[in-house]
């Protein structure tokens, strides 16, 4: 958000987490393909807004997808007209996008798999250890 949108949304009980995928955003969701309309409320995709919400005058959205995976999503909305030229930067900001998600899942993934290995072989070094002990100890017997 570029701007204090928070504050002067009016909706009950609003969250940054969409449970529902619904209107026109949700309808890039669902079909993985951008929109771009300067006319939301004729759009036969556009469900509206909910009360309190802030007026939609002008959409754009892209999808963020990598090797065929959503995995996010760049919406603006109420620029004083967006065109083609808009659409292919969001385009090419939303590829950037994605690969950087991406990259944080694979970082996030490696992480575990590390520490489930470290545990693992921390176990084995533990049990050893143990082991030589027991066996040093009747060497000494």
């Amino acid at each position: 958000m570029t701007r204090n949108i928070w504050t002067e949304c009016h909706v009950k009980d609003k969250s940054v987490i969409f449970e529902k995928f619904g209107g026109m955003w949700g309808w890039v969701l669902n079909n993985k393909k951008s929109l771009l309309t300067n006319q939301p409320q004729t759009d036969t995709r556009s469900t509206g807004t909910p009360k309190g919400h802030i007026d939609i005058e002008t959409f754009l959205a892209v999808p963020a997808i990598v090797n065929n995976k959503l995995v996010g999503i760049i919406s603006l909305a109420n620029a004083d007209k967006y065109d083609k030229k808009d659409l292919e930067i969001v385009k090419r900001l939303s590829s950037l996008y994605a690969i950087a998600i991406n990259r944080k899942h694979s970082d996030e993934t490696i992480k575990k798999s590390e520490e489930k290995y470290r545990n693992i072989v921390e176990k084995f070094l533990k049990i050893s250890n143990e082991i030589l002990i027991e066996i040093s100890k009747k060497r000494l017997i």
